[in-house]
C-alpha cells in the first residue's frame, strides 16, 4: 500500500537572456577573428557582416530577455535577482508589468529604462 504524504512540485526556470548574452559574445569573438586575421585593403566580407550584425542583434535580444525576466520573476515571486529588493519593491514592478500602463505594451526602449524608474 502506498500513503501519500505530501506533495513535491519542482519548477525550472530558463533564462533566454544568458543564451543570448552568449550569442553575443560568440559572434563578437568570430567577427574579431576575421579582423584579426585580416591583411592588406578593406574588403567585403560576408561572414564578418554576418557576425557583426548577429552579435548586435544578439546583445539587442540580452536585452530585451533581462528586462521581461526582471519583471516575470517579480510577479511570479521568483526570489533569483530580486532578492536584494524590498517587497515593496518587487511589488512596484509587478504593478509595472501588469498594470494599465503595462512594460508589456510599450516598446522595449522604454521598458530598458522602466526598472531604474521604480522607486524604493
Amino acid at each position: 500500500m502506498v500513503e501519500k504524504v505530501g506533495r513535491l512540485e519542482i519548477s525550472m526556470r530558463a533564462y533566454f537572456s544568458a543564451y543570448h548574452l552568449w550569442a553575443a559574445g560568440h559572434f563578437a569573438r568570430l567577427a574579431n577573428d576575421i579582423e584579426n586575421a585580416h591583411t592588406g585593403r578593406a574588403v567585403f566580407d560576408i561572414s564578418h557582416r554576418a557576425y557583426v550584425t548577429n552579435a548586435i542583434f544578439s546583445a539587442v535580444a540580452f536585452l530585451e530577455a533581462a528586462i521581461n525576466e526582471l519583471f516575470e520573476d517579480a510577479v511570479d515571486n521568483h526570489p533569483s535577482y530580486l532578492d536584494a529588493l524590498t517587497p515593496e519593491r518587487r511589488q512596484r514592478l509587478c504593478k509595472r508589468w501588469s498594470g494599465k500602463d503595462s512594460v508589456e505594451r510599450r516598446s522595449m526602449l522604454k521598458n530598458m529604462t522602466s526598472p531604474a524608474r521604480v522607486p524604493g
